[in-house]
């Protein structure tokens, strides 16, 4: 597997990861029930397993390809930024479902 397609797959599984969490705590918060947060919760464990598996690809292109380095970095920090946006959507969720 070459380094240019562990990049877009990386790209792909954040685009994935973000609009789906973004979707579920939509719904959440329009449904105002606590049935969302057990799909969510869910898919957070899933989406948290598939993208480490993504990130420990990365891991091996990096060292395989040390020359495409820089590009493989920042694939991988836009993966990683999906940890901290989960963790913001999690505490809202359970913020709405315990003030409401």
């Amino acid at each position: 597997m070459s380094a240019r397609s562990v990049r877009t797959i990386s790209f792909i599984t954040a685009g994935i990861s973000f609009g789906l969490g973004t979707l579920i705590l939509l719904i959440h918060f329009f449904m105002k029930g606590e049935g969302m947060l057990f799909i969510g919760f869910y898919y957070l464990v899933g989406a948290v397993a598939i993208n480490l598996l993504v990130l420990f690809m990365m891991i091996i292109v990096m060292f395989i390809r040390p020359e495409d380095l820089k590009e493989n970095v920042v694939s991988a920090g836009i993966l990683l930024l999906n940890i901290p946006i989960a963790c913001m959507y999690f505490m809202l969720a359970m913020t709405f479902t315990n003030n409401f």
